[in-house]
C-alpha cells in the first residue's frame, strides 16, 4: 500500500493512507503477528478502531488469501456483562429443554476470529476476570465446564483503551489484564 492511496473498509468508509496510518498500521500488523493479545491506546479520536480495520482490510487483500481474518466488534460499557460474551442456556420449542448458545467471546475462541473489544477502560469487574485466563494463558475457562476452552490458532484479542479521560471501573483487575497484553500506545493526531 502507497501513501495517497485510498481504501474502503467493510464499513463503507473511504481511508486516505496518510503516513502515520500506515506506520500504526504496520505496528499492529506486527504485534498481533508476536502477540495474541494487543492493547491499542490513545487519546480519544486518534484513529484506534481505523487501524484496526485497516489492518483488517488489507489483511483480507492479500492475494494469497494468508492474512484473512473474521473480525468481530464490541463495545464495552457498564452494561455489557460476561454472559453476553460467554454464553447462556435457551430454551428450545421443547418445554423444559434447554439449548447452550454461545455468546460472541466463546464462538471468536472457538472460530479462531479476531474479537475487538472497544473501550476496555469501561469493562466492568467480571469481563475482566472473564479476559484473564484468555490473555495469560490461551484458554478460556466458562461456568459449569469441567475444561478450559483453548483459543483455536487464528484468534486474536484487540482492545481499544482512551489513554485520556474519565475511566469508569478502575480497578486492580484491569492493571493486571493490561500487564499480560501488548500495549500499542496511538500518537495523538496533530
Amino acid at each position: 500500500m502507497t501513501t495517497g492511496s485510498c481504501i474502503t473498509l467493510s464499513s463503507g468508509q473511504k481511508v486516505a493512507m496518510i503516513p502515520s496510518l500506515l506506520t500504526n498500521v504496520s505496528a499492529l500488523r506486527q504485534a498481533v503477528e508476536i502477540h495474541n493479545a494487543v492493547l491499542v491506546e490513545g487519546v480519544p479520536g486518534c484513529g484506534k478502531t481505523t487501524v484496526v480495520h485497516t489492518l483488517v482490510t488489507l489483511s483480507s487483500e492479500r492475494e494469497d488469501g494468508s492474512g484473512k481474518c473474521h473480525l468481530v466488534t464490541l463495545h464495552l460499557g457498564e452494561h455489557t456483562d460476561a454472559k453476553m460474551l460467554v454464553g447462556t442456556y435457551q430454551c428450545t420449542g421443547v418445554p423444559g429443554e434447554f439449548q447452550w448458545k454461545p455468546g460472541i467471546l466463546t464462538r471468536a475462541v472457538l472460530e479462531g476470529w479476531w474479537l475487538l473489544l472497544e473501550d476496555l477502560d469501561q469493562a466492568t469487574a467480571d469481563i475482566i476476570s472473564l479476559l484473564l485466563p484468555l490473555v495469560k494463558h490461551g484458554y478460556l475457562l466458562l461456568p459449569g465446564y469441567v475444561h478450559p476452552l483453548h483459543a483455536a490458532n487464528n484468534f486474536k484479542l484487540i482492545c481499544t483503551k482512551r489513554s485520556a479521560g474519565e475511566v469508569l471501573f478502575k480497578t486492580n483487575l484491569l492493571e493486571v489484564l493490561e500487564d499480560h497484553l501488548f500495549v500499542l500506545p496511538l500518537p495523538s493526531i496533530p
